[in-house]
């Protein structure tokens, strides 16, 4: 049987309500490390772990086309490439910059050029970081500064060209040159930015005078095309007609060596009729003369007469026609 004081405790409404209220943090890890351990000893176990895990945030990796600048309080301290690293929490930070992405900045402006004249021009410059220290700390704004060096050098390269050389075949030397001034310029700025290509992307004449130019555009383009049609009827008529006097040649030096050789076997010829002359000159002679003779009746038009013939009435043309058709 309960005393009269149990009773009056189990009866409190405060007692109760003291007995309803979830425990203490004493009471949590005296039933988690005994009665005996104190909150000292489980305070180190989240002190280790919380060590380490900050040790382990301290870790990261770089893509292959990245590299990391690390900074420790402020000030570069190295450079690291590619692969997994590792910078001390809280004293040191660090910045990833992509090294091998190509950039593009284009700019885009009206401009005068030396002939006076007004060229929508539209230019873009192909970029890369080269080196990420230079371009973290060493300019407030790069792509800004590559933007200023683009307009200055645009500027300076459409002021000192004609409007029909930017239209036209002058364009590829612009190009070149716009990418020398720019790249002139930024290595003054020395903020880590490669130029890596120049594009001339567009230039236009005003609009007014728009049709005209492309009037000179298209009589430039025939120009070119006429020339290269008289090329190709050149490199097709020239070769044939040295070949024709080649053939040509050729003939008149074969017939030259038939004429020498002719004119030598003749020769021969005589040099072994004299040898006969001189032993019978009466019948070379007579020989010399019907032979001739017989050569020379062989080429003309003949009409024998018999001896009663009269010359008078006989109708020699028509004779000698006659003969012409029976040969």
């Amino acid at each position: 049987m309960r005393s009269e004081a149990t009773l009056y405790m189990d009866d409190d409404p405060w007692n109760r309500k003291r007995k309803e209220e979830p425990p203490g943090v004493d009471e949590i890890l005296s039933d988690i490390f005994g009665k005996d351990e104190g909150p000292g000893n489980f305070l180190l176990p989240l002190l280790v772990i919380g060590c380490l895990g900050l040790l382990a945030s301290g870790f990261f990796i770089v893509s292959p086309p990245e590299q990391a600048v690390v900074l420790r309080f402020g000030k570069v301290v190295r450079v690291v490439g590619p692969g997994p690293n590792w910078v001390i929490p809280l004293v040191e930070t660090r910045h990833i910059v992509n090294t091998q992405k190509i950039g593009s900045y284009n700019y885009h402006s009206e401009m005068l050029t030396s002939d006076e004249s007004y060229a929508d021009v539209d230019v873009t410059v192909f970029y890369r970081i080269k080196d990420p220290r230079k371009f973290l700390f060493n300019d407030i704004d790069p792509i800004d500064s590559l933007g200023q060096s683009t307009a200055s050098a645009l500027r300076q390269v459409v002021g000192n060209t004609e409007l029909d050389a930017i239209l036209t075949d002058g364009r590829i030397e612009a190009r070149d040159e716009i990418q020398i001034q720019v790249e002139r310029i930024m290595s003054v700025y020395d903020n880590g930015v490669e130029i890596t290509d120049t594009k001339l992307q567009d230039a236009r004449a005003p609009q007014l005078v728009k049709a005209a130019f492309d009037d000179i555009i298209q009589a430039r383009e025939d120009y070119n095309r006429f020339i290269m049609d008289a090329e190709g009827y050149r490199n097709k008529v020239i070769p044939y007609a040295q070949g024709q006097a080649k053939r040509i040649e050729n003939q008149g030096r074969a017939e030259h060596a038939r004429l020498i050789n002719d004119a030598y076997a003749k020769v021969a010829g005589f040099d072994a009729l004299v040898a006969e002359y001189k032993k019978s000159p009466e019948i070379i002679r007579n020989q010399l003369f019907f032979s001739t003779m017989q050569s020379l009746y062989s080429r003309t038009k003949k009409i024998f007469i018999g001896s009663e013939g009269n010359l008078n009435v006989l109708p020699l043309d028509k004779l000698l026609s006659a003969g012409e058709s029976n040969e």
